[in-house]
């Protein structure tokens, strides 16, 4: 049993969601929430592991942890002696993503991968959930509400462009609004309205509730 100082070294170990091949410098990064990803680390023998940043040497391990409801999987520090922030765990923010919004972004990773182009899922220098670097192109997956023009608009800073891909029912003010070319959020009554005058493109996806995954997108 470890202390409280071993568990409060732990809950602060810096984690990644992205390793790379060590004798692989230029292949894509690995990523925990793809399980053909995720079969390569846990091969036996363990293949070594170095920080996804270009450049960056510093080694890592897998580590699974299945009781961990949310984050069973992550790429630690294989040496207390050595550390970065590259890549880090950008967390749930958001509060944790649903087993659809992780298997959206998987399959928008291999679909653009098949395509021919260099996709990065959960990207780390645009927080994009998929990023598509020939056409500098953000893929966002949103099944609730969100702040849709202030995170566009923040993608748009780093020089890329931006796409969602919305859940199909997804009807209130923030997610109507920017469709139709503003996003104005909620406001205390007798507040005026914020609005954000530019257009989000997006794309409708009727979700399978029972199979938990989502169906074929419906433009819109």
């Amino acid at each position: 049993m470890c202390d409280n100082r071993d568990m409060e070294s732990f809950h602060h170990e810096p984690r990644k969601r992205h390793a790379r091949l060590r004798h692989q410098p230029q292949s894509a990064p690995l990523w925990v929430g793809d399980p053909d990803d995720w079969a390569l680390v846990r091969h036996e023998p363990r293949p070594p592991l170095v920080c996804p940043e270009p450049g960056c040497d510093v080694e890592l391990i897998s580590y699974e942890n299945l009781s961990n409801k949310y984050n069973p999987r992550i790429f630690k520090l294989k040496s207390v002696d050595r550390s970065c922030d590259h890549w880090s765990d950008r967390g749930q923010g958001g509060g944790p993503e649903t087993a659809q919004h992780e298997w959206m972004k998987l399959r928008l990773t291999r679909i653009a991968r098949k395509l021919g182009y260099t996709a990065t899922p959960e990207h780390a220098q645009t927080h994009a959930d998929v990023f598509v670097l020939e056409a500098s192109l953000c893929l966002e997956v949103q099944l609730v509400p969100t702040q849709f023009g202030k995170r566009t608009a923040a993608r748009r800073a780093k020089g890329t462009t931006v796409c969602w891909l919305i859940r199909e029912g997804l009807d209130t003010v923030r997610a109507e609004n920017p469709i139709h070319g503003s996003d104005q959020q909620s406001c205390p009554p007798g507040a005026p309205a914020v609005i954000v005058t530019h257009h989000v493109p997006e794309v409708r996806l009727p979700v399978d509730h029972a199979g938990r995954r989502v169906a074929p997108a419906v433009p819109a």
